[in-house]
């Protein structure tokens, strides 16, 4: 499953030629666009549903506010959910992967795409651990599960889709879902158009999948469980965010998701570095416990893939305990 988000104009700008390259290698996909954080081309919009795409909601400004209270969420989310029904919209995806999984209820979307698997690079790290789609309270999780294309190649300093297309393999082991979150604004410049022009080719040659949009992919996994209705008159259970995320530790350890978090854990010593400077310009939550960390992710360019080495093998340890 291909998603794009849409950050900036200059994004928006390269949504045309993007979606003529996903076309090229015979895929569709989902792009969320920001509402208020520059003008929507509507007709974009139009001729991206003409094509056979979809578009979903990134947010609301991008400004990383939309959590800071629930009051505010609230209020915003009202907002979102205007733009939802006006544009025919049926997915959301926070931007920065912000989330609160009781709050976002207050959405009136089928899917969502702000978990993933495992992730130690986003402002919030962690991971639900799955492989697969799940009911978070009235909507469907869509988690990604392979490395967003700034991490890829800005943190890790990958040239190649090599990690995108091992990562593959492990979910095609386990019959779980591919999800890519790859941005526009990104691949303007730089190597990650042609990294992603070599995934796409690859995986078009490599076969044996369901190419499918994310509201496709939702609805199926509503019909498949038995759970047809979405609308906000579903009541449902739906735990705490940490309670469905796993959480890593500063000496290196991981909590799964449900597990009890130690109480007390020694910090692992690291030397003195310098903190690398913001490549978004996004203000952090403040508040709600969400971890300040700096730049896109909280990592330092250059620094090697230890911790998301580590987070994938726990991935699939806990995998190999629910097969």
């Amino acid at each position: 499953m291909l998603t794009h988000d849409v950050e900036t104009a200059e994004g928006q700008a390269f949504v045309r030629r993007l979606a003529d390259v996903d076309e090229s290698y015979g895929f569709r996909s989902s792009f969320n666009l920001v509402p208020e954080r520059y003008p929507l081309d509507y007709g974009l919009i139009d001729e991206l549903r003409a094509r056979g795409f979809e578009v979903g909601v990134h947010g609301l400004r991008h400004d990383g506010k939309l959590f800071r209270s629930r009051q505010e969420f609230e209020r915003r989310a009202q907002q979102i959910n205007h733009y939802l029904r006006e544009w025919g919209a049926l997915g959301f995806r926070a931007p920065l992967t912000h989330r609160h999984a009781e709050w976002m209820q207050a959405l009136e979307v089928e899917y969502d795409l702000s978990f993933f698997d495992t992730d130690p690079y986003e402002p919030m790290p962690g991971g639900t651990m799955s492989l697969w789609p799940f009911i978070l309270g009235r909507f469907v999780e869509l988690p990604y599960t392979l490395v967003q294309d700034y991490t890829l190649t800005a943190v890790m300093g990958e040239t190649t889709p090599r990690l995108w297309l091992d990562k593959v393999d492990v979910i095609e082991k386990y019959h779980g879902l591919a999800l890519l979150n790859s941005h526009p604004d990104y691949m303007a410049a730089g190597p990650g158009l042609a990294i992603y022009r070599e995934f796409l080719e690859q995986m078009k040659d490599r076969g044996g999948f369901w190419h499918a949009l994310p509201r496709d992919v939702a609805r199926w996994w509503r019909s498949r469980l038995g759970v047809l209705d979405a609308g906000p008159e579903r009541q449902l259970d739906v735990p705490d965010t940490l309670a469905v995320e796993a959480m890593f530790h500063a000496d290196g350890s991981i909590t799964l998701p449900g597990e009890p978090a130690p109480r007390e854990r020694a910090p692992r010593e690291r030397a003195p570095r310098e903190r690398a400077p913001r490549e978004r310009g996004e203000e952090p939550v403040r508040d709600a416990g969400v971890s300040q960390r700096p730049g896109y992710g909280g990592q330092l360019a250059g620094e090697r893939p230890q911790d998301l080495e580590q987070a994938a093998a726990a991935v699939e340890a806990a995998v190999e305990d629910v097969s």
